[in-house]
């Protein structure tokens, strides 16, 4: 049975700013938190003996010029196992930072035996049908009809949103035309925003 080795990028082609060259190939919404997350990562980084002032860009070159592949992941490992967070939020860490490395076509080598553990129990909902009601029953005719709306077409914010300014036309022909329930054409979300195959459709009465 053969395998693969993965031919990675020169050093000398790594971009000058990786950082930057990363983030600007994720959606808006993603690229706050994925900055945070890796700012704290290398805020961790620098306090490691021999990584002290390591920019991105060197530490990108520093994995591709290793004899060793793993030096890098180990850190990143190490790193991960000192956060004090439910198990969803490191892995949601652990793949951000690996996605700066991959997105740079330097990316850290698979490790399938390794395991995260969460240190705290997963957020349980609370949000009851009862808690929604009330909210209906306690907001004016306005926020009402905004509530409504939201949870009959399973909207997330940044949905309704975009409903409020681009979908009144459709929902208006469907009221006068007697329609129901309405039929609500709306965009994906992140990369899916502008792929026509990313778009899906929901309704409300």
């Amino acid at each position: 049975m053969s395998s693969t080795r993965l031919i990675r990028r020169s050093s000398e082609r790594v971009p000058e700013d990786p950082l930057i060259f990363w983030l600007s190939r994720l959606d808006l919404d993603t690229q706050k938190g994925n900055r945070s997350q890796f700012n704290r990562w290398m805020n961790w980084l620098h306090r490691q003996k021999g990584w002290e002032t390591v920019t991105p860009r060197e530490l990108l070159v520093r994995h591709l010029d290793a004899e060793d592949d793993y030096v890098v992941l180990d850190l990143l490992q190490n790193y991960i196992s000192t956060l004090i967070l439910r198990k969803d939020s490191k892995k949601k860490s652990y793949s951000t930072i690996r996605s700066f490395f991959a997105h740079n076509r330097t990316p850290l080598p698979h490790d399938p035996a390794f395991r995260i553990r969460g240190d705290r129990p997963p957020v349980q909902a609370k949000l009851t049908v009862e808690n929604v009601i009330e909210s209906i029953h306690a907001a004016t005719l306005r926020y009402r009809s905004i509530l409504l709306f939201k949870w009959q077409a399973f909207l997330d914010n940044a949905r309704l949103i975009y409903v409020n300014t681009h979908n009144s036309e459709q929902i208006v022909k469907q009221i006068q035309s007697g329609t129901k329930p309405v039929r609500i054409d709306v965009p994906g979300r992140k990369e899916n925003e502008n792929d026509p195959e990313g778009r899906f459709y929901t309704y409300a009465r």
